[in-house]
């Protein structure tokens, strides 16, 4: 589609699609949104591609922002899982239990007489931002940009520092309001505007590979089955374990879903994203493209684009994400249901074994984890008092719970912060589904031993592959060369020096001219 194709109609429709914004008064700045009362004083607006349900039963009211996934039942749809959630709330069951299983993009507002709350799915990918207006009324976002498009309200830099934490955001001396970042694991109370961590609930312990395996490997196929059910599946094929999962768990359905992966700028013509996976597809009759995402963006959609995000993480996003979209826009897979393998990093003890090759445990402080978060620039800045606070309260959780704090920083601030405004872009071609965005799921593959979740062999991942399509380990996973050994062994080295940072610095600088 080449500009002079672009109707007014479409720029209405992809303009902030996706996203919405819960407000404590009514709204005239979001015309031809779904308005939605959502819980006494409460007024949901969500663009009309994004789906809203709500059931009242008894005296609980449910408002589902996005989509659940029920592995236990993949012939569900988003009301009819609702349904059940909230019936076991009203028997007295816990909120938490009854989501615990729930795969999907999604957020929940559970109303009852005195409590309104807000909670994010696993890993927060459908993100939560909150902020208070002079006169203390809270407002939620999917973005903070949305609440500055609400007369008199000034966001300033709240757009590009990070700040997190348990007491509710307040109005800075310059009368800009002070915007937050719901964590994964954390609730919003609607009423206080605290955000109260409601997991872990229980110790980790150790359980096997083969333990592992067979508690996760149905989750994954029966997600899958409930996606392929209920939409039409673009879903990424590439030379490494993520997909392969994916793959794997979509057996004897994998004919009903359009395979495809992006060749970037960097990569050759023999690459091993294009290769290896063209092979499978020709071997398994896959309906499979390669999307060539070297070519620029057009005006109008890298215009709509930057316009959709209020900030873009430094170095991945914006400028440098948008030719990859557009191709993808360009593309037969845009409009239908992403599917991919991310949120898997946190399963492979990314930050402390294998490829980055970080000592673990040592001392570890504010610092350090700034290092560690590469994407935390200067247009991303983290508080660091926020990030100080949220340590203290980590290594509490690590010693009670038995949960390393790296996995737990991965897992709330890489997760929550940079995939899912990650996926937020994304949502300018399509919805996503991450199959390993399910609580219950990350749970019982963080208890097997790291030993089998590390680099280079991925023992659990290759054995969850092989319970489930063992044909596929015929084709190689993300074979090396040399030059990409070295590449490894010169981030492990950046990391144990503390250089890592200004590695990061070169990327985003080459990234910022690649186009």
């Amino acid at each position: 589609m080449v500009a002079d194709d672009v109707t007014a109609a479409e720029r209405d429709r992809l303009t902030l699609i996706r996203q919405f914004i819960l407000a404590p008064r009514p709204l005239e700045e979001f015309t031809g949104w779904h308005h939605h009362a959502a819980g006494e004083g409460f007024h949901l607006y969500a663009h009309p591609e994004l789906p809203v349900q709500e059931i009242v039963q008894g005296r609980t009211r449910l408002t589902l922002i996005g989509y659940l996934i029920d592995p236990l039942h993949p012939e569900r749809n988003d009301a009819e899982i609702l349904c059940n959630i909230g019936a076991e709330v009203e028997k007295g069951g816990d909120l938490h239990d009854a989501t615990e299983l729930m795969g999907g993009r999604w957020i929940l507002l559970l109303h009852r007489a005195g409590m309104h709350l807000l909670i994010p799915d696993s890993c927060g990918l459908r993100q939560a931002y909150y902020g208070r207006t002079a006169d203390g009324k809270l407002f939620v976002a999917s973005q903070p940009g949305l609440m500055e498009r609400i007369p008199g309200v000034r966001v300033g830099d709240s757009l590009l520092v990070d700040r997190f934490g348990p007491e509710p955001p307040t109005i800075l001396p310059s009368g800009e309001m002070q915007v937050f970042r719901l964590l994964p694991n954390h609730r919003l109370d609607l009423v206080s505007g605290r955000s109260i961590r409601f997991w872990p609930r229980k110790p980790f312990s150790d359980i096997t590979r083969e333990e592992g395996v067979a508690r996760s490997g149905p989750i994954f196929r029966q997600e899958l089955a409930a996606v392929v059910n209920r939409y039409d599946v673009a879903c990424t094929l590439t030379a490494g374990f993520d997909s392969r999962i994916m793959l794997s768990a979509l057996h004897g359905r994998e004919k009903q879903v359009r395979f495809y992966v992006n060749r970037h700028i960097e990569h050759p013509e023999h690459y091993r994203d294009q290769v290896i996976p063209s092979q499978i597809a020709a071997d398994l009759g896959l309906d499979f493209r390669i999307i060539d995402t070297r070519q620029p963006a057009e005006d109008w959609f890298r215009e709509i684009f930057l316009s959709n995000c209020s900030y873009f993480i430094e170095g991945v996003g914006g400028e440098n994400r948008a030719p990859e979209l557009a191709a993808v826009y360009r593309s037969d897979v845009k409009d239908r249901m992403g599917v991919s393998g991310v949120v898997s990093e946190l399963t492979r003890a990314y930050f402390y074994t294998g490829k980055s090759n970080i000592p673990y445990p040592k001392s570890i402080t504010a610092s350090s984890l700034e290092g560690l978060n590469v994407w935390w620039g200067k247009r991303n800045r983290v508080d660091r008092k926020d990030l100080e606070a949220w340590l203290r309260e980590a290594r509490t959780v690590e010693e009670q719970f038995r949960i390393p704090l790296l996995d737990l920083f991965y897992w709330e601030h890489l997760l929550g912060r940079i995939l899912a405004t990650m996926l937020m872009e994304y949502d300018l071609v399509s919805e996503h589904c991450a199959p390993y965005n399910n609580r219950l799921l990350l749970s019982t593959i963080l208890q097997v031993p790291v030993r089998y979740r590390s680099h280079p062999d991925y023992q659990f991942h290759y054995r969850v592959i092989e319970s489930l399509w063992p044909d596929l380990l015929r084709y190689p996973i993300n074979p090396t060369n040399l030059w990409e050994r070295l590449r490894l062994l010169g981030v492990a080295w950046a990391t144990r020096t503390g250089t890592r940072g200004l590695g990061s610095r070169l990327f985003n600088l080459v990234n910022r001219y690649r186009y």
